[in-house]
């Protein structure tokens, strides 16, 4: 039933598309070297978290873009512009979630708890910020 509703954008937005993307990059990403040089299969976990994270997110929240580092984290990437955007990688089963971010000259990164029901709050605001009002300061204190 879950598959069913997640996999239906009249009830679960655009997060399924997010979702499903995730899973077809663990599928195309499965095997050593998937990069033609020494890159780590994609961690099923991170792919599982990630989506986790998806779906604790506010339905009307942007959706980000979905991506696979060569020590095969998951990241999820919410890019403005090349001189505005947020990053969150996911590796493994970890609750600690390591973010980086660049907002014109501000630039920063840390790392949240993510408990897998409710996105961090020095997170959720980075994504407004960095979604919504170009330019805000508050990224700063996230």
């Amino acid at each position: 039933m879950v598959d069913r509703v997640e996999s239906s954008d009249a009830l679960f937005g655009g997060k399924s598309v997010v979702i499903s993307a995730l899973w077809s990059l663990a599928q195309s990403h499965a095997g050593r070297g998937w990069d033609g040089g020494d890159a780590l299969p994609v961690d099923r976990q991170a792919i599982v978290l990630a989506s986790a994270f998806i779906r604790a997110l506010p339905n009307d929240c942007d959706k980000p873009e979905v991506g696979v580092d060569p020590d095969g984290a998951v990241t999820l990437d919410w890019m403005v512009s090349r001189h505005r955007m947020l990053s969150i990688s996911f590796a493994g089963n970890s609750d600690r979630l390591a973010y980086a971010w660049i907002d014109r000259a501000e630039r920063g990164n840390g790392v949240a708890k993510f408990d897998r029901d409710v996105v961090p709050m020095r997170l959720m605001q980075a994504i407004l910020a960095m979604t919504v009002a170009p330019g805000h300061a508050a990224l700063g204190a996230a």
